[in-house]
């Protein structure tokens, strides 16, 4: 039986890629609510901080439903973006359909 061996697996560390960040990674934060937290909100919270501190080569994008505290932006490379949307609101996805965000 012969053995292939593994396919090489491109990477974003490449050093002819001029990027300032490896990943950007958007994250659902309607659960870090100042003054309210709560739970998976706590554990939401002491989970981003450290993701966030400990991979500064990575930009955070931090999804928020309503105005945010800026306790909650722990570093430089956290972006906060204000989506609006509330439990229930209908929006077009962009393929010609129409989707609700709600609980699962």
């Amino acid at each position: 039986m012969m053995v292939r061996p593994l396919p090489r697996i491109a990477t974003f560390a490449t050093p002819t890629l001029p990027v300032p960040f490896l990943m950007r990674i958007a994250v659902n934060t309607r659960l870090l609510l100042a003054d309210k937290l709560e739970g998976i909100g706590w554990f939401a919270h002491e989970t981003l901080q450290r993701i966030v501190r400990a991979h500064p080569e990575h930009e955070f994008l931090f999804l928020f439903d309503r105005a945010y505290d800026e306790r909650f932006i722990y570093a430089p490379n956290v972006t906060p973006v204000v989506m609006g949307l509330q439990h229930g609101t209908r929006c077009s996805t962009g393929f010609g359909s129409t989707g609700s965000f709600h609980d699962a």
